[in-house]
């Protein structure tokens, strides 16, 4: 009696081991990362690489004197200002591959669904239980800063003479006052809201990771004419003015701000109307550094960090603002709650991602006969669109994780004109005069779309 007993038990134990082991797909939502980002680095055996080295100043001001003499009948003897901002990696892509991670188990690394942002994986049950796991340690909000930057124009001397400012820290100790990096910190709204120190400032504003860098370029370019011989034709002469940031904010335990910051400053001439290169004129700065720590929300100020000696001289002609003769930085970190980071942060989604999510929302729309779609956050912070049935009858129809409000309300959105209008043409070959009001839904920023009953 015991063998049949036994043979029972080896038989229901094989079957089990044969369940355990069969393979399933499933999906696994992702509350506040991308999901795109995420299988990325499951799928990298190692560190991501490298970002590319910056473009030297030297080639960003012959790129920029090109543009300006591209037009010179309206360009010249105007001050053309340009601002880049490089886009700072993303937080998790800063660390190194998660392959290692990957439980035993597993067909292969998982993949993105961008349009749910959730993984697809297959494997047991049991290995994607244990995906589930980590991904519950790596879903958290990230902490991202906000970066407000502006660079006014003050002669050294005046700059020194700012009422409120202290200047007392000094981070190098050049024999030349002018080009001596100081910094101070404070509340720099009554600095910028005065038209007699903030006149038309470069500005810039970006979202980085905690501990991330990010470098903004500012540059300014003009072509002029001046003539070198006594009765001989003027030359077409363009200068350039480059000043490039680079800022790295942290987040301190205390909530206070640590910002690293890094200057280099490059003033140069190029020849004619078809420049090939630059020569170096003014004063050259290398990197130069400073580290402050300020409070959340007050601002960090740098002089010191370039000028331009050389001064132009022409009769009647008024050469208006110049931000980088002698730039005044002024840098306003803020700590970004995490909603309001992949609001502002998430960025654009792929052109078919994109094109099926419309065509989705739209088909659906219009084959229920709805009058209007809404985009927002629900009760429960959810990702959501509703349909409009009625005069203020609004139908939950889709929901999504928190970190597709931003993409979506952006492709909702965007193709409305000035006017809040737009034109659309659906899969279904119906035109829709679209109305688009952007609106707050659920308390962060939404938007509804309505059309004419058809």
């Amino acid at each position: 009696m015991a063998r049949p007993l036994l043979l029972t038990s080896l038989l229901l134990s094989a079957v089990s081991f044969v369940t355990a082991q069969e393979q399933v797909t499933r999906e696994i939502p992702l509350w506040h990362q991308s999901a795109i980002e995420i299988a990325a680095l499951f799928a990298s055996g190692g560190p991501p690489a490298p970002p590319p080295a910056p473009e030297p100043l030297e080639q960003v001001a012959l790129r920029y004197a090109i543009q300006a003499v591209a037009d010179v009948s309206r360009t010249a003897w105007h001050w053309q200002s340009f601002v880049e901002v490089s886009p700072a990696p993303p937080p998790s892509a800063a660390g190194a591959g998660l392959g290692k991670m990957l439980p035993t188990g597993l067909a292969g690394p998982p993949t993105a669904l961008l349009w749910r942002n959730s993984l697809k994986v297959t494997g047991t049950e049991e290995a994607i239980g244990k995906l589930r796991e980590i991904m519950g340690l790596l879903d958290k909000p990230t902490v991202r800063l906000g970066l407000e930057v502006s660079v006014l124009s003050l002669e050294p001397a005046r700059a020194a003479k700012l009422p409120g400012v202290d200047w007392s820290c000094r981070a190098d100790d050049r024999e030349d006052e002018r080009l001596r990096l100081y910094f101070a910190h404070g509340d720099s709204t009554k600095l910028l809201a005065d038209p007699a120190t903030n006149s038309a400032p470069l500005t810039a504003s970006v979202t980085v990771g905690n501990n991330a860098s990010t470098a903004m370029t500012f540059v300014e370019a003009m072509p002029y004419y001046a003539r070198r011989a006594e009765n001989g034709p003027p030359d077409l002469l363009t200068r350039v003015r480059v000043l490039r940031l680079t800022l790295t904010p942290r987040r301190n335990a205390d909530d206070s701000l640590t910002l690293l910051g890094q200057t280099a400053f490059y003033a140069g001439r190029a020849v004619g109307d078809r420049p090939d290169k630059m020569a170096e004129e003014g004063r050259w700065l290398a990197d130069r550094e400073t580290q402050v720590r300020v409070a959340a929300g007050e601002s960090m100020l740098l002089r010191g960090v370039g000028n331009d000696v050389l001064t132009f001289s022409a009769e009647g002609v008024e050469f208006g603002p110049q931000r980088l003769l002698d730039p005044l930085v002024v840098v306003t970190p803020r700590p970004l709650p995490a909603e309001e980071a992949y609001l502002r942060d998430a960025g654009p989604l792929e052109g078919d991602v994109r094109d099926r999510m419309l065509n989705t929302i739209f088909g659906k729309a219009l084959r229920e006969g709805a009058d209007g779609v809404m985009a927002g956050l629900d009760e429960e912070g959810y990702t959501t669109v509703w349909y409009q049935r009625g005069p203020n009858q609004w139908e939950r129809v889709m929901r999504m994780p928190l970190f597709m409000l931003g993409p979506l309300t952006h492709i909702l959105a965007d193709p409305a004109d000035a006017n809040g209008e737009y034109r659309r043409q659906d899969p279904t070959g119906a035109v829709l005069d679209l109305t688009v009001t952007r609106q707050q839904v659920g308390g962060q920023p939404g938007v509804v779309l309505t059309w004419p009953k058809q």
